[in-house]
């Protein structure tokens, strides 16, 4: 029989390998860069970027958070 400092090293070492393994299986796989998310607009303008952004806001005390969206008028000559 093995002595108990034996045992209790052999224990510690059993918990080791399974916490790894266990680790190990809930580690997400790696992205295949073909099959990742990828973002299709520019936050650079208001025809492409997405709605709502911060990039659309400007601080507005009057307003109860603060800020205010802050959209450019439509071309009413372009559009009627």
């Amino acid at each position: 029989m093995p002595s108990p400092k034996v045992t209790t090293l052999l224990s510690g070492l059993l918990l080791s390998v399974v916490t790894a393994c266990t680790v190990k299986a809930m580690a997400p796989a790696p992205l295949n860069p073909s099959t990742a998310v990828q973002a299709l607009f520019d936050v650079t303008t208001v025809d492409d970027g997405p709605f709502p952004s911060d990039y659309f806001t400007v601080e507005d005390q009057e307003q109860n958070t603060g800020l205010r969206v802050n959209l450019p008028l439509p071309d009413f000559n372009t559009r009627a």
